[in-house]
Parts: structure tokens; sequence; C-alpha cells
């Protein structure tokens, strides 16, 4: 909104460039002999005219000082010049005005001029003021103006409503080139008007073909930031900034409670932003380029638009909005707006207690608050002192959708959401180099590459999920030690005197709507130097996607049935390592206890009470555990299934029986060489 009314009140300063020179208090105020001829004379009354019809607004009024003519070309001259239009809060005072060429014009405007020139411009608008030692305007149009339309006070047209009319029909003025080689942009205190609080200096503003109540082009070449009594704590600055085709009649639009938007409407086509720097405090924050491309609206519903309107037309600003209102109206409009494409190159950010903050380039493309098409980070990099460091080489995520605004209005009210409501969808993730150290203790870990796919079907329902993961790099010194399961790992990995797990891993689910089918197609989990772990399985009976929702997705899995599952366990040395873990602390060797373990398998699984099962085990187990190498366990549950539900309650139940139910079995894996000499075809 800041950059909205800056561009407003550089046009009001266009707009006095045509005001200035076309009122007198009377036509006695210019000298007959100064003009020359009678065509010059009906040019300074239609001008007079125009400037009548400003001054039926808001009991605005105007006065200018000496008017001449030019005798080398016939332009005219005012020395001195000042408006004040009390309806909009705005005063403008001119030191002088050259109008070159100036002629009459039929159709939507009243006058033309080849050139203005206007010289020590002063521009006040409630707490802002611009002020710019020239201003030139080339190709300068001034619109025919209507305002006793806009109805008088007392007609039924309320104040608010005749200001937009009138600001919309003052925007009709064209102009091919708006020159300004520096402006001067102050801010007040609203307490007390002689206190300076920031002042900004905009160098070199061009602004190009500005038609049609728009801006094709506005570009400042620098700026210099000040802001006494806060320049130490706060500072801006920038080399280059452009904006493109900058939609004003949309905005005034915007404001028009009787416009109903259908579509997407363009604020802004463009924004490129060159070297900026901005320091606060000890923070400074630099970038070497911004782009932005096509900054949009979406169409308002009519509850948001009107407190929209409310919120601009009150001296209250937000305050004017009910407060329990407020945050969804803030939602609403902020969901409204989207940026087609953002990019960014090479952010760096300095503060106490950061070693760096890099980020190489990022790229965001249709982004809103509902979320956006593709998000690229290249080369970021961050080091905290004293605590550690990360680098990400690339990172890609595309169509992520974030929560519904409702649900996230409903939770800034204090309502129930669960978590997974509030949990962003993702269509895929790719992650190149993945680097994190944390430097007191040393360690490090990373991610060769992480891959995240998701699928829909022809209808767009989200029906399948591929996660591949390769080299994660995980320090053991992060396990913690404890009991049971963990306590046993810690124990194997202290006993091969590990310092990194490294892990691959690949998933892919399934889900076929037809049959209404989830299908594990793959679980792989490969730990260097410990284990690998293969899984498969199917459900039936699942009669939606679980990852079209996935707030519902546990409640509709309880409802299908497990037809088969396959688990497969290769063994890299985690056998060894834990026996001789457990050895050590029975003053024995892993070898010698794994024969001991072998020799009372009978009696160990008794507490299983299924013969059947006991018997394949403690055949699986002896062939296994003198040279381990892999176990394969498949359920075979009877053709009508077993419901997940079931499988539950039994867990809570008596474990042993979901032997029976499931149709488990197990049987010691081949050696690996014999498989492949098996496989191996004549």
């Amino acid at each position: 909104m800041t950059v909205i009314r800056s561009v407003l009140l550089v046009l009001a300063a266009t707009w006095a460039a045509g005001i200035a020179p076309l009122h007198a208090q009377n036509s006695g105020d210019l000298p007959s002999q100064s003009l020359g001829s009678i065509f010059s004379r009906t040019i300074y009354h239609s001008l007079q005219n125009w400037v009548r019809e400003i001054t039926r607004f808001g009991n605005a009024t105007a006065s200018i000082g000496y008017i001449s003519t030019r005798s080398v070309d016939g332009a005219l001259l005012i020395d001195g010049m000042s408006l004040e239009v009390p309806g909009l809060d705005l005063s403008v005072e001119i030191g002088k005005v050259v109008l070159e060429s100036p002629r009459l014009s039929d159709g939507d405007f009243v006058a033309l001029a080849s050139s203005m020139t206007l010289n020590n411009v002063g521009i006040k608008q409630g707490q802002m003021e611009f002020v710019a030692e020239t201003l030139v305007v080339e190709k300068a149009a001034l619109p025919r103006l209507d305002i006793a339309r806009l109805g008088a006070t007392g007609s039924g047209v309320d104040k608010f409503e005749r200001q937009r009319q009138f600001l919309a029909q003052l925007l009709g003025v064209q102009a091919g080139t708006v020159t300004i080689p520096k402006l001067s942009v102050r801010t007040y205190s609203t307490k007390k008007d002689t206190e300076l609080l920031g002042e900004s200096i905009y160098r070199h503003n061009v602004l190009s073909d500005v038609r049609d109540r728009r801006i094709g082009q506005w570009q400042i070449s620098s700026t210099l930031s000040l802001s006494p009594p806060l320049e130490p704590i706060l500072s801006e600055s920038f080399q280059d900034t452009v904006f493109t085709d900058l939609n004003m009649d949309a905005i005034t639009s915007l404001l028009d409670p009787t416009t109903q938007w259908n579509s997407r409407q363009v604020i802004l086509g463009g924004l490129s932003v060159r070297d900026y720097a901005v320091s606060i405090g000890g923070l400074t924050l630099t970038i070497d380029a911004v782009k932005v491309a096509n900054l949009a609206l979406e169409p308002l519903d009519q509850t948001t638009k009107a407190h929209l309107i409310t919120v601009a037309k009150s001296p209250n600003g937000i305050d004017a909005v009910p407060n329990a209102e407020v945050g969804s109206f803030l939602l609403n409009l902020a969901s409204a707006f989207d940026i087609e494409k953002l990019e960014l190159k090479q952010l760096q950010t300095q503060a106490l207690g950061i070693d760096y903050f890099t980020v190489g380039s990022m790229g965001l493309s249709q982004a809103s608050l509902g979320g956006f098409a593709e998000a690229d980070v290249q080369d970021f990099r961050a080091s905290l002192t004293d605590l550690g460091a990360v680098h990400v080489h690339r990172a890609t995520v595309k169509d992520v959708d974030f929560p519904d605004k409702d649900f996230l209005r409903e939770k800034m009210d204090g309502g129930e959401v669960s978590t997974a409501d509030l949990i962003p969808t993702i269509s895929s993730v790719f992650l190149n180099g993945f680097d994190a150290s944390l430097q007191e203790l040393a360690l490090e870990a990373g991610i060769q590459t992480l891959d995240l796919q998701t699928r829909t079907d022809a209808s767009g329902t989200p029906n399948a999920v591929e996660v591949t993961l390769e080299k994660l790099r995980v320090p053991t010194a992060l396990i913690p030690d404890g009991t049971g399961l963990l306590g046993r790992l810690t124990s194997i990995l202290r006993t091969m005197e590990t310092d990194t797990l490294e892990l691959d891993q690949s998933l892919t689910l399934q889900y076929n709507a037809s049959k209404q089918t989830l299908t594990l197609e793959q679980l792989d989990v490969d730990i260097q130097d410990l284990g690998r772990l293969q899984m498969a399985a199917r459900i039936e009976d699942v009669t939606t996607s679980p990852f079209a929702d996935p707030a519902k997705a546990s409640s509709t899995l309880r409802k299908g049935k497990l037809m088969d599952a396959q688990i497969t366990f290769n063994n890299h040395g985690v056998v060894e390592a834990g026996f001789d873990a457990q050895a050590e602390k029975l003053n024995t060797k892993g070898d010698v206890l794994r024969g001991q373990v072998g020799a009372t398998l009978p009696f160990l699984v008794a507490v299983l009470q299924n013969q059947r099962f006991q018997k394949e085990l403690v055949a699986a187990l002896q062939a296994f555990l003198p040279d381990p190498d892999g176990l394969i366990v498949e359920l075979k549950p009877d053709a009508a299934g077993v419901a997940i539900a079931d499988i539950e309650r039994q867990l809570r139940g008596d474990p042993r029986k979901l032997l029976a139910l499931l149709g488990v079995t197990i049987q010691n894996k081949p050696d690996s060489s014999s498989d492949s000499s098996e496989q191996t075809p004549n």
C-alpha cells in the first residue's frame, strides 16, 4: 500500500503540473498583450475552465502568480502557484511552470502540451510530503472533467465515494514521459507535524507511457534513505528499481462498491530491484537482484470488499472493522493476492550471532497464501555462532497447497482444528545435497539426495507416493541412551565403533480406486554395515485414497483388510555386532553365544504357544545364526483377509494370536550367492 500511495502522490505532482498554469483569479490577471494571439487566449480560457471544475470539488482553491508568454516560442510561463483540495487533504506548491507548445484538443482531452516543466514542487497529503526540485512532463494531456456528476455534499453520495470518483477522473491524465531528477519523500508524526520521522531521497525517477489510468514503466535509478532520529536503527537503499504496467484503474475500481470483479486483475505487471540493502539495528540484509512478475488480485467477496472500503475511508483504519471480523478480513484479503513469478539472487544477512546467512538464488512461481506451483532454492548457507551450520546445495518443492483459510480462521478464533488439517500438501520435493554440523559436538549430518513424488489419477485425486533417499548420514552420538530396542541399538553401535549411520531408503505406495486396494509395492531400508529391510503388502476394501485427505487416512485404513505381506531381512553385520555386544556383558564371545542360543531355541520360543510357527522359527533361526545372511517372513491370511481394526485390537490383547490370524511363516533366506546362481538362466 505504501508503493501505491507513493505512485498516487507522484501522479498528483503531474496533475499539479497541469493545474499550475491554468488558473487566475480573473481574466484581468492575464495581460492581453502577453498572449499575443486569440488562439493563446482560447487555450487559457479552456484551461481556466478545467481548473474551475477542480475547484468545485471539496471546496478546493487555487492561486497563481504572474503569467507571461515567452516570445521565442510562445511557451506559457507562470511564477508561483498553490492549490488546496481539502476533500483529499492535499496541498500543492509550485515555484515556476513552463508549458511548451500548448494546444487545444477535441474528444476526451481539453488541452495538450508538448512539454511541461515544473520547478520547486511540494505536495503534501496527510502526513506525507513529496518535494521535487524539477519535474518534466512530455506529451501531457489533460482529461475532461465532470465534477458536477459526483454530487455535492448532501446529495446522497458519501464523501469517500466522491473522493474515489474524483481521483478516477484525474487519473485520466496522460503523459509520454515524466522525469523527476530527485524526489524527497518525508513522513511526519501524526501527533506533532514538526517532528521529522523519516526522509527518503529518490534519484532519477522516470515514468513512461502514463495512459488509460496505467503507468507503463516507472524507473528509479537510486535511493538514499535516511531516518533521523532513527538513522542508527533503520536505513534502506537500492541502485535501481523498475515498476512496469502499474494499473491505477484496478486500484480505484477495487474501492468501488458497485464493481463486480469476475476475473483476476493484474495490479502490477512487473517489479525489479537491484542492489537492495536494508539495515535494522544490528541486522543487515542485502540482495543483488529481485524480480516480480504479475502481482494480481483475485475477486473479493462482498464482505471483504466492504471492510476494505471501510478501512480506506475511515481515519481509524483497521480499527474501523469490528474486532471479531478483523482476522477474517485480513486473511481473505491476503489470500486474494498472488504473484506469477518471483526471482531473487544473492541474499546475504549479517547480524550478531550469525556467522553467515546466504542464498545463492531463489525462485517462486504462482504463489499466494493458498500455496505455490514451484519454489527453487540454490546454495543456501547458514551458520550460527557456536551452534552449527547448514548448507543446502539445491532444493525444489512443487505444487504446495497450504491449509484452507477456513481452517486457519477457525484456528485463529480458538477452534479445535486437527493438526492434519493444518499440514500442507506437496506434489514433489527434490533435495540435492544437504549438510549440517553441530560445532560444539563436532558432529556432521547430511543427505546426498531426497526425491519425494506424489501421483494423481485422471480426476486429480492423489493416489501414490514415491520416496527415494540416498546416503542419509546421521551421527550415532545423536542416538540417545535408552532401554529395550533403543538400548540394544546403542550397544551395537558402540561395539561396531561406528561414528555415523549411512542409510538408503525407497518407498512406493499405490492406491487403485477401481479395486479399492492400497499396495505397499516397496519399502526398502538399507543401513550400511548393519542390514537391509524390505517390505511389501496389500490392503483391500480401502474405499477412498488415503492420500486425498490425510486427516481421515487412519480411519479409512482401519476399515480395510490386510490380504498379504512379505518382509525380507538381509544381515550386513548387525547380527554379529548384536551378539558381540551381549557377549561382552557375559564375558564370552559372540559366535559362542550364537551357538548357545541356537541350541536353546526350542525352549525360548515355547512362549509363543503356536506349535507350527515355533517349529518353523526354530528351523529358520538354527540355519540362520551360524552364518547370518537373511530371513523371510510372510503374512498369508485366509482368502477373506484380516481387518486392520482386528489386528489393532489383537495387538492390545494377546499379540500371540496374530501368528495364526495372519498366517505368519518364516524361513531362512538362502545365501545371496546361492540365489544368484539359482536365478542365472542356463
